[in-house]
């Protein structure tokens, strides 16, 4: 993690990036632990390195990192509408893997940093937010975080807040 960290604010602070999109997205692998259960651990493991080179061979611009368990970050320079290619594309390579094992149904969350001077954990935060606010979701597999997110969660967070006050 602060491997990725450091990398990701040296290409923030980098002049040459300056008119750059730059977006962090977390990947998510909802239920992996049913998956290990059902599965076991050696194809679970399989599973993350098959996930982890699905995206390293999509997202070829940018910087990857595995933060933990199921979870994948990508720091990348590619514009908006090309970010969502990418994720798309990871999503059908799982999904039409010749495997079946490894079909599964990957989450996104996407932050599209505005701010050069952005801290790197809150704009990773911001992504793995925008993943979580879709896990339950079937519909969608993918989310960008925006105001409109922001916005609910810090409701959601004013209500557990003073939750004592309303009762």
């Amino acid at each position: 993690m602060a491997f990725f960290y450091q990398n990701v604010q040296n290409l923030l602070y980098s002049p040459e990036n300056r008119r750059k999109c730059i977006s962090v997205i977390h990947f998510d692998i909802p239920n992996f632990k049913l998956y290990n259960e059902r599965n076991g651990f050696k194809l679970g493991d399989e599973l993350l390195c098959f996930v982890a080179k699905t995206i390293r061979s999509e997202v070829t611009e940018g910087i990857a990192a595995r933060l933990s368990d199921d979870h994948f970050v990508v720091c990348s320079t590619y514009d908006r509408d090309m970010v969502i290619n990418k994720i798309e594309s990871v999503y059908r390579k799982i999904m039409l893997s010749e495997d079946t094992a490894k079909r599964v149904r990957i989450k996104a969350g996407i932050h599209f940093i505005d701010d050069r001077m952005a801290e790197v954990g809150l704009a990773c935060d911001h992504a793995r937010l925008a993943c979580n606010s879709i896990k339950n979701r079937h519909d969608v597999y993918y989310c960008v975080y925006d105001e409109m997110l922001r916005d609910k969660m810090r409701k959601q967070q004013y209500v557990i807040d003073h939750i004592d006050e309303a009762i």
